[in-house]
């Protein structure tokens, strides 16, 4: 059901205390909670990736919704109350520059972060074209993550 699939991370975690490696960094926070409203939706089809951003977004004080697919969004983004996307662009059917036009096509306007593993300039153009906010290479550190964040949702 998409209510409980945007409501709920793929795995719990705690807010208390998250530590966790991006692009080999630790970060640490300490008892911050995230502020209701700002959600960041995740999609990505690497469950490790999804739960990363779910302990690590929090201690930056975002709430987080994680989907496995550009089709599982697809089917709750009527619903969906993100104020910005990060998206992998290697997603299986539909890769997240094609959820990106889709998306538009749909009369939707998130701002996209787009995140890969791949250093290619083909796709960072089609990324650009696409409308993306930032484009992030994996790994990346969990500063550059917060402030493309920041710039998307202002």
């Amino acid at each position: 059901m998409c209510a409980q699939r945007i409501s709920q991370p793929d795995r719990s975690f705690d807010t208390t205390t998250v530590s966790y490696a991006l692009g080999g960094r630790k970060l640490f926070g300490t008892n911050l909670m995230p502020m209701k409203g700002k959600i960041v939706a995740v999609i990505d089809d690497d469950p490790e990736m999804r739960a990363a951003m779910a302990c690590l977004l929090p201690a930056f004080g975002y709430s987080v919704n994680t989907f496995d697919s550009a089709e599982t969004f697809l089917a709750c983004a009527s619903t969906c109350k993100a104020m910005c996307l990060v998206v992998d662009i290697q997603l299986g059917d539909i890769s997240g520059v094609e959820l990106a036009h889709q998306l538009r096509a749909d009369g939707f306007a998130y701002p996209i972060i787009f995140m890969t593993g791949l250093d290619d300039e083909l796709i960072q153009s089609q990324a650009a074209a696409a409308g993306c906010i930032a484009f992030l290479r994996k790994p990346f550190p969990a500063n550059v993550l917060v402030d493309a964040i920041k710039k998307a949702v202002g």
